[in-house]
């Protein structure tokens, strides 16, 4: 048994040759859309998303962050771009500043114990 990410897991689920027992999203991803959650499973605290994010220094002038957000969500927004993460187990996703600011902060929130029991601290 073992956890790995998507774009490693997609090709050996599709092609047989591993069993996809779940997926740690919330919910089902469409590149394997019989595997199912861990939720589903019988683990509803197993919520292990991996995510990605652009971030820029605190203080980057407003109109810079907003440029680049404008920017990036036209690519996320490709089909083109959204086809080929798919194709990896990847779900073409775009948030503003400020919902990525809120969805930083539960993910603090969700992983501060265990941040604070192993001593990890940002250089």
């Amino acid at each position: 048994m073992f956890v790995v990410g998507t774009s490693t897991a997609v090709p050996f689920v599709k092609a047989g040759t591993v069993l996809g027992f779940a997926v740690t999203s919330p919910r089902r991803i469409d590149s394997l859309p019989d595997v199912p959650t861990f939720a589903e499973q019988g683990f509803p605290s197993v919520d292990n998303s991996i995510w990605f994010a652009v971030l820029a220094p605190g203080r980057t002038p407003p109109a810079i962050v907003r440029k680049l957000h404008d920017d990036i969500a036209k690519v996320v927004a490709d089909p083109d771009y959204q086809t080929t993460l798919a194709l990896r187990g990847f779900e073409a996703q775009s948030s503003t500043p400020e919902q990525l600011a809120a969805f930083l902060e539960r993910d603090y929130l969700k992983f501060r114990e265990l941040i604070t029991k192993l001593g990890l601290k940002i250089e």
